[in-house]
């Protein structure tokens, strides 16, 4: 662990409306912490950790791997983060207090996908050995190992409620695992196409999936049984739950964000403006706005009670990618790149 204040060229071109701009190398997913007094993302060098009030630099997690993956939960405790280490090993480190505590080993070449769960008891390890592993986060001691697929891994999700793994990979199969006792549940089969990313619904009862061949699944976890496909997404970018689990919002290199119906898979609306593929999507935590970055440097919140845009925000110079909003609706995250010499990421905050 480190702690590193962000470069002063990160600040050059930074719009009149952003409060900061945080972090440097190509940015993944961010978190905020339940609470919202932090905000963590992962990055090439390794996972940032920054004061959400004050935008002050709490620590860096450095990854030691050229190609690292480095770990956010869907639903960040606020408390563990992953890095994938060059030594065939992995850490879990502890955000509170800044220490390596655990050490899970295993063959780094094989593994293509790390995820904590959300309630920080466990981690899931799959890739190309076509084998999901689950770690206590406790003792850092492998429980089980799940076999079945019969290709790479390519995505992992835990439900919720942590008791439901799904995997999904090149076998055009997403298999659910029984966290408790690493029990195969159920196996369900896309129809001719790898699956690429996987997400529950915050309820946990919908499971949908992306898969190559630029489609969604929407499964009900319950019954296992696909309610929609959804098609003509072109070249599906992002999809994002509503808090309520009721709305699905996708975005697309069509310029489009949709909204659909978590549970019948039907179109809701169609929102237009943007005019360039859109990257990022995210819903405001009381589910009446939701808000949207993309490739015409613009940021633009919508009201869904009406179906309208709210406000644009314009006069960015740099590629806006992932959107996330704090817990209390007060901060919005966006990813953003530029070029200097080489590629560069950072989050700017608004």
């Amino acid at each position: 662990m480190s702690i590193e204040n962000t470069p002063p060229y990160v600040q050059w071109g930074i719009p009149p409306d952003a409060k900061a701009r945080l972090g440097k190398g190509t940015v993944g997913t961010i978190r905020y912490s339940p609470d919202g007094s932090q905000i963590a993302f992962t990055s090439s060098i390794g996972i940032w950790l920054y004061d959400a009030h004050t935008f002050e630099n709490i620590a860096l997690y450095r990854t030691n791997q050229n190609i690292g993956t480095n770990s956010l939960p869907p639903a960040w405790t606020g408390t563990y983060f992953v890095t994938q280490n060059r030594d065939g090993t992995i850490s879990l480190w502890n955000a509170q207090t800044g220490q390596d505590g655990i050490t899970f080993v295993d063959k780094v070449e094989d593994i293509s996908n790390t995820l904590l769960s959300p309630d920080g008891t466990t981690l899931a390890t799959a890739g190309w050995d076509e084998t999901v592993r689950f770690w206590d986060c406790q003792t850092g001691c492998l429980r089980f190992t799940g076999a079945g697929h019969t290709d790479v891994i390519n995505t992992l999700a835990f439900s919720p409620d942590s008791k439901i793994l799904a995997s999904g990979g090149g076998d055009n199969t997403i298999r659910l695992w029984d966290v408790v006792n690493g029990a195969h549940i159920s196996s369900l089969t896309s129809d001719e196409a790898e699956i690429c990313m996987l997400k529950f619904s915050p309820n946990g009862t919908i499971l949908v999936s992306r898969n190559t061949d630029e489609t969604m699944d929407l499964w009900h976890v319950a019954t296992g049984k696909k309610q929609k496909t959804f098609t003509g997404l072109d070249n599906l970018r992002h999809f994002e739950f509503s808090p309520d689990s009721t709305l699905i919002a996708s975005v697309s290199v069509d310029h489009n964000v949709r909204l659909w119906n978590a549970d019948s898979g039907t179109e809701y609306a169609s929102l237009t403006g943007h005019t360039a593929p859109v990257w990022g999507v995210a819903f405001s935590p009381d589910g009446a706005t939701l808000v949207s970055s993309a490739a015409d440097n613009t940021i633009r919140f919508w009201n869904l009670n009406k179906g309208t845009e709210k406000v644009n925000i314009t006069g960015h110079v740099e590629w806006l990618s992932t959107v996330s909003i704090s817990p209390d609706g007060s901060l919005l995250a966006v990813e953003g790149s530029y070029k200097t010499h080489h590629l560069c990421g950072y989050v700017q905050l608004y």
